[in-house]
C-alpha cells in the first residue's frame, strides 16, 4: 500500500478511532524499544516505520483541529 492510500485510510477514520490508533502505535513502538535494548529485535527497521505511522496519525487529528477551529472564526 502506498502513502497516499494509507494517508486517505487515516483521513476515512473517525475521530475515535484515529485516536485508539495513535495509543496502539505508541505501544507498539515501545514494545519495539525494549525488544531492540535487549537485543531480541529481528525488526529493527519497524520502529522507524512505527515512529512514522504515529506522525501521520498525529498530522491527521492535527489537521482535523485546525479545520474546525478555522471554521468557528
Amino acid at each position: 500500500m502506498n502513502r497516499s492510500a494509507r494517508l486517505n485510510e487515516l483521513r476515512a477514520l473517525p475521530a475515535a478511532e484515529l485516536a485508539a490508533k495513535a495509543v496502539q502505535l505508541r505501544q507498539e513502538l515501545r514494545d519495539l524499544r525494549i525488544k531492540s535494548a535487549h537485543g531480541s529485535s529481528e525488526q529493527p527497521h519497524r520502529i522507524r516505520d512505527v515512529r512514522r505511522q504515529i506522525a501521520r496519525t498525529l498530522t491527521v487529528q492535527r489537521q482535523r483541529t485546525t479545520e474546525t477551529t478555522d471554521a468557528r472564526t
